[in-house]
Formats: structure tokens, sequence, C-alpha cells
């Protein structure tokens, strides 16, 4: 311990080379003594200093990844820009959107089986009107040949603006992460669907207003009684008609002349067995959920389904016709956004739509997007290879400096303070060093 402090207090790193010729007296060998330790210090402090300064800075640098693949790109940061080659893509490139209708639609109650089941046999003639008014039977193949018109219009009209959708292109001028991606297009296809939706039931109801403004008159007699006289001058004339007696949502006497929602519970009815009293059968079933209303579009959106997911009730239905056919309820188990209580009418203000099935691919995105190149900036903080790299590189340029200015400076202090200080107190330095 003694050998190393010794060695450290006539540590010397300024002591002339021998070979050198030049001679150090006793005020230089100090002088370079003291200036070895200044040196030292001085330049372990700068070091340390130049360590932490590094370490609590960092540097900005540029990176230009050339053809990144979709695996590179979500390894990088969101500050990334990756040009696309196309600026404008085809949603039908990376988007598929298949839309789910009601079960009605492909059930047995839109076949020709079903509606073929309906006789004209209660529509012919003025005979009997109102005792038939609400008999399934005398409306029920309009009924369900307008619920079959339904389906077709939503099914039609949704796959028309699917096909617009399609057409229409994702303005990307660069590409966009997965996440981001996802984000955006499920919100534009969340966007589409309500519009596509809402512009089918505008259009419908237009159409029903107009019917209903113009007084356009049911072939069925459903909503007003035409009679006519033949005339062998003039041909037939109008003789009388006579309103169809219906009761509104709250059981109030409804006219077809100034509403559209007026109903009457539909039925079927076995006949009497007296023929004068044909009509007024007892057996008579009251059909769950069913109506007879002015119009045959009118009444099918009144209409439930209630008895229809009933297999009795379908069973028990049919037995008032004159048919061997079997018909199959709907499925009560499938998983619905309608309850069995739905109307019709609900169901077709959601264009009979139980549910979208939609399918986005970042895969073909990114494949269509086709990014050349990414430029990123990416902050990083000085390592300890990095720092031991600058510190080599400074060590040469520190000690070059230091060396040649601390000694002289020290050297020169001191000749100086020695030319002040009386030679006594100067004998007693030099002995201590």
């Amino acid at each position: 311990m003694n050998a190393i402090k010794t060695y450290f207090i006539k540590l010397n790193l300024f002591e002339p080379d021998p070979d050198s010729g030049e001679r150090e007296d006793e005020l230089k060998r100090r002088s370079n003594i003291i200036a070895t330790r200044i040196y030292l210090i001085v330049l372990i402090l700068t070091l340390t200093a130049i360590v932490i300064g590094l370490r609590s800075t960092s540097e900005t640098i540029i990176i230009t990844l050339e053809y990144p693949t979709k695996y590179q790109l979500a390894s990088l940061t969101l500050d990334i820009q990756c040009p696309c080659s196309r600026s404008s893509l085809s949603y039908d490139k990376f988007i598929s959107i298949q839309p789910i209708f009601h079960q009605i639609c492909s059930s047995d109650f839109v076949s020709d089986r079903w509606i073929n089941i309906f006789s004209d046999e209660l529509n012919m003639g003025s005979a009997w009107y109102l005792e038939t008014l609400g008999d399934f039977r005398k409306f029920g193949r309009s009924y369900f040949q307008a619920l079959l018109s339904y389906c077709h219009l939503s099914q039609s009209g949704i796959e028309e603006s699917i096909r617009s959708f399609y057409e229409s292109t994702l303005s990307s001028s660069y590409a966009l992460f997965e996440p981001v991606f996802r984000a955006q297009i499920e919100e534009i296809i969340k966007q589409f669907q309500v519009t596509a939706v809402q512009g089918f039931t505008n259009q419908l109801d237009l159409v029903l207003n107009i019917m209903f403004r113009n007084q356009f008159l049911s072939l069925l007699q459903t909503d007003f009684l035409y009679m006519y006289l033949g005339n062998s001058d003039y041909g037939y004339q109008l003789e009388n008609s006579q309103t169809s007696l219906y009761t509104d949502s709250l059981g109030q006497g409804c006219s077809c002349r100034t509403y559209a929602d007026c109903r009457f519970q539909s039925y079927v009815q076995l006949p009497s067995e007296y023929e004068y009293d044909y009509y007024y059968g007892e057996d008579k079933f009251l059909i769950p959920g069913v109506f007879a209303s002015c119009t045959p579009m009118a009444a099918i959106q009144l209409l439930q389904l209630e008895c229809f997911y009933n297999q009795s009730c379908v069973d028990y239905l049919i037995s008032y016709f004159n048919t061997t056919e079997k018909f199959t309820a709907l499925n009560i188990t499938w998983q619905s956004k309608f309850t069995e209580n739905s109307t019709i009418d609900s169901i077709v203000h959601e264009a009979m739509i139980e549910e979208w099935i939609s399918n986005i691919s970042y895969d073909k995105y990114y494949t269509e997007c086709v990014p050349i190149s990414c430029t990123y900036t990416q902050v990083k903080q000085y390592g300890y290879n990095l720092i031991i790299k600058k510190l080599i590189g400074l060590l040469s340029g520190l000690t070059l400096i230091f060396g040649f200015i601390i000694p002289h400076c020290t050297y020169l202090i001191m000749q100086r303070g020695q030319n002040l200080e009386p030679p006594e107190r100067i004998s007693s330095k030099l002995d201590v060093v």
C-alpha cells in the first residue's frame, strides 16, 4: 500500500526524456509532479462529464426501408411513411360483405307450393262480402305474394348497394398499419350498412305512401266493395260502393279512405251445413298475429310470425285447406335479432336483414397498396459501446491539449510564486515535495 502511495506521490508524467538532454531542476520537477496530478484530475473529470452528457442525450436517425413487408411495417413506429404505389384502392379488392336475410325469405311460406294452396273461391263476386272479409283464404295468395316481393326487393336492393359500394375506392396515399386499417374500414362498413338499409326503406316508404295517397283500389275489394249494374245503352254503371269495416290499433272504427293501418283479425272458417247459412259455421280459427287490412301490402306489414314459428299452429291452419301438402314452420331456435312477435313492417325496415357478415383482408390491401419504400425517424440514446468509441476518439486530443497547457501553466504559476516568496519558504516547500 505504501509503495503504491509513494508511486502516485512521485508520479511525474511530464519528466523530460533522458535522450532529449533537457535538465529538470528541482522547481521543474516539483512543477511537473503537481501538473501530473492536475492533469489526471482534469482528464478524469472531463471524461466523466462527457460520458454523463452523452448518456443524457440522444440522436435522431432517418431510416429508409426498401420494399418493406407487412411484418416489417408492423414492427415499426407509427410515424413511418410508406407511400402506396396506388393512391385509390377499390373496396372489392380487400372487403367482402354478405347479408343474411330473415329466414322467412327462404321458408316454405314464400314458395309456390304455399301460394298455390289458396283458392280464388272466396274472391269471386260480392256475395257474402263482409262475411269473408277477414277470411285468410280470401287474401292469402296476394298476402304472401306481397311478402315474397318484399324479400325480392330487399335482396335485389341490398345487392345493388353492395355492388355500388365495391366500386367505391379507399383513398390512401400511405400504407396503413393493420389496427388503423381495420378500425377505419370497420367504420366505413358500418356507415354503408346504415345507408343501404335507410336507402331501401326510404324508397319503400315512398312507394307505399304514393299508393295510399292516390287511393289505389285493391282487386280483392278489401278496401271498398263496388257493385255495378249492366245497361244496354251505357255499358256497366256503378250502382253502389261500400266501405270495408275495420278497426285501428286501438280498436276504434277505421276507414280505408283516411287510414292505411286499418285491420281486422284474420281467421279461417269451415262452412255451415246449411246452404243459406254457408259462412256462419261454428268452426272458426283466429290466426295469431295475422290481420286483414285495406290492401295486401298493408296487411303484410301488420303480420306477426307467431303462428308460423309454431308447427302445431301451421298444421292446424293447413287443415282448413283442401291440400295434402306439408309445410315446415320457421326455426324458433335460430338466433335472430327479431322476435316471433316482430311485425313484418319492423323486419322490412331493417331490409329483412338478420346480420351482416363482412371480411376484411389486410393482406390483400397491402398487396394492392404495394409500398416501394418506407421512411421513418428513429431516436437512439447513446449506448456504452458508442460512448467508448467516442471517448477513444477524444482521448488523444484531450491528452494533447491538457498535456501541453497544464504543465506550462503550472510551471509559470510556480515560477512566479517563487520569485515573490523569501528563499527560506521556498526551500521548505521543496523539502516537502
